[in-house]
């Protein structure tokens, strides 16, 4: 009696799993989930209605005068010259950084030797932001600013932050006869205040070339977006520099500022 109903038992559990296991047989089987990652360049241009003009305005005094007071004194003369008419009715605004002092001194040639100080360099940072909607107007204001620049003794910062690379040019009386140098002139950086609207027209070209590029990867099947991630993008105002020693710079020239965004779709199909 006791083994029949283990027998019993045992057909019962082999009854139940056989009828699991065709329970199972007959479930649709589940379709597998991929996913698909696009990435798109979106790029839109405007046309600049506003320009940054970077300069340095750099003095040269011996050890015994104050380099300080000197570049004062030449920065003043710089403001002066950027609020003289024509420039005084346009609408401009001026940034004065000082920068710091640097030492123009003799290299020891031994242990036993020391440095010798020949002169004092102060150097200070001009930027200057000049806005027009009228293109023709903007490029005469930026020729005129840059010109006046130049002539009392800006040249580009960049120039001027790669010391000693440079000739150095000691004041008269200190060093020998000074050979002529090719100075750059100012940096122009052209910009546009309002992008909002070229950025998220390059935004929507990018997401529509990802979205087509996913479609593209998944045939026939239908896409469901998980996530979409925007970078790349220009959030301050940028544009190509323009560097010339007179600012003098065509039309051609001036281009359209571009902004670029990337996006990274992610998506399951």
């Amino acid at each position: 009696m006791l083994s029949t109903s283990y027998i019993s038992l045992a057909a019962l559990l082999l009854t139940c799993v056989a009828g699991s296991r065709a329970a199972k047989a007959d479930e649709p089987a589940k379709k597998e989930t991929r996913k698909v990652i696009a990435t798109a360049i979106g790029i839109a241009r405007v046309r600049p209605d506003e320009a940054r003009i970077l300069f340095v305005v750099t003095t040269t005094e011996v050890p015994a005068k104050n380099a300080r007071d000197a570049n004062s004194k030449a920065v003043k003369a710089m403001r002066d010259a950027l609020a003289a008419p024509p420039l005084s009715k346009a609408n401009i605004d001026v940034q004065v950084t000082p920068i710091t002092i640097d030492s123009l001194a003799t290299v020891p040639t031994d242990e036993l030797s020391s440095r010798v100080t020949h002169a004092k360099r102060a150097r200070s940072l001009f930027s200057v932001i000049v806005r027009e909607k009228d293109l023709n107007t903007l490029r005469e204001l930026v020729g005129r600013i840059t010109e006046a620049a130049v002539d009392h003794g800006g040249s580009g910062p960049e120039l001027e932050t790669t010391f000693p690379r440079a000739p150095l040019r000691f004041p008269r009386g200190v060093g020998a006869n000074e050979p002529l140098e090719s100075v750059r002139g100012p940096v122009i950086e052209w910009r546009a205040q309002n992008m909002a609207d070229a950025r998220r027209d390059a935004i929507r070209q990018a997401v529509h070339d990802a979205t087509s590029d996913a479609k593209a990867a998944a045939g026939d099947a239908p896409l469901t977006i998980l996530e979409i991630d925007v970078s790349g993008a220009e959030d301050s105002p940028a544009a190509a520099r323009v560097r010339s020693a007179l600012g003098a710079v065509s039309t051609d020239e001036l281009g359209e500022v571009t902004i670029k965004v990337v996006v990274k779709m992610t998506c399951t199909y």
